[in-house]
């Protein structure tokens, strides 16, 4: 049996995005299943957003305020601090460039940008956020857009497979990367557009601290740097998680120890095939994560 459940304004073209929810008629979605549960919820959301945005917006910036235009830093003098330069970080303070909040700061703990790590995987929706940002060109030169994922059982007998990013149907494709890559990808958007000095490394914040005016990043040294925002992107042993959330202790483990590397080799399959063999607990994830070189090997993700 279907339900039939009201939906305001705005949270259809949510729901919309959503197939496997159901399908919205006019003002209704129509589905079964525990769809009620979840629809109510995005309806209380949307309208407390859509009553809630345009203040928002003003404080960001990205409405002028009747008494008072932009500053020159375009931000409407708002100061944010980003605790963490790694890729969250750096994403979000070439986002926040991108809508007119140019006094950005980022403090990294490690003495230098480096592009370090292993295969990543940044999935469309992902590619989309970047694209916006202008780095659309700037990701098929530093990675493989992936077109396939397949599954193999212990004995290498095949058990599933389906298409990826472009070929999968979405407008934007799925990238197989190098970490330390997209990492570069950004770091050179963020000197580009905010500068160098707004990136301070080698600036590892302990704590933070507020007021009713600002709120601070205290760096370790002694150092104190005021802003009117905070983020902590500082990874997952986050000293800002760990003061908002004192009580939710350190990660913990799953029980499972993970081998991570990358080498030279010859591209299996199509060539852009994300393959992984075995089953949950003891398996190996392997994908190109480079174009092949004119003697047909590429960077392997393992």
């Amino acid at each position: 049996m279907h339900d039939v459940v009201p939906v305001v304004a705005g949270a259809d073209r949510a729901l919309n995005r959503l197939p496997h929810l159901g399908r919205v008629v006019g003002q209704q979605l129509v589905r079964g299943d525990l769809v009620h549960r979840y629809v109510p919820a995005l309806n209380a959301f949307t309208i407390t957003f859509r009553r809630c945005w345009p203040g928002l917006r003003r404080r960001c910036g990205l409405l002028p305020r009747q008494d008072e235009g932009r500053t020159s830093e375009g931000s409407a003098g708002m100061r944010v601090l980003i605790v963490g330069g790694g890729i969250g970080g750096l994403s979000l303070a070439v986002s926040l460039h991108a809508a007119g909040i140019d006094d950005v700061e980022v403090f990294e703990a490690a003495p230098a940008i480096e592009e370090l790590g292993v295969g990543i995987n940044v999935l469309p929706h992902a590619v989309r956020e970047l694209s916006e940002l202008g780095l659309a060109d700037d990701l098929p030169g530093q990675g493989l857009a992936t077109g396939e994922f397949v599954m193999f059982n212990k004995h290498g007998q095949r058990i599933w497979g389906e298409p990826r990013g472009l070929a999968a149907g979405y407008r934007w494709p799925q990238y197989s990367i190098h970490r330390g890559r997209l990492l570069g990808v950004l770091h050179r958007a963020f000197v580009e557009r905010l500068g160098e000095t707004r990136l301070h490394t080698g600036h590892r914040v302990v704590n933070a601290t507020q007021n009713d005016v600002s709120v601070y990043a205290h760096v370790a040294g002694g150092t104190r740097v005021g802003g009117d925002v905070l983020v902590g992107a500082d990874g997952v042993h986050s000293a800002i998680r760990a003061q908002l959330h004192p009580g939710e202790g350190a990660p913990l483990w799953n029980g499972i120890t993970m081998w991570r590397a990358v080498a030279q080799g010859v591209p299996c399959l199509t060539g852009s095939s994300m393959v992984i063999i075995g089953y949950f607990g003891k398996r190996a994830v392997v994908y190109p994560i480079t174009r092949p070189d004119r003697d047909g090997r590429a960077l392997i993700n393992i």
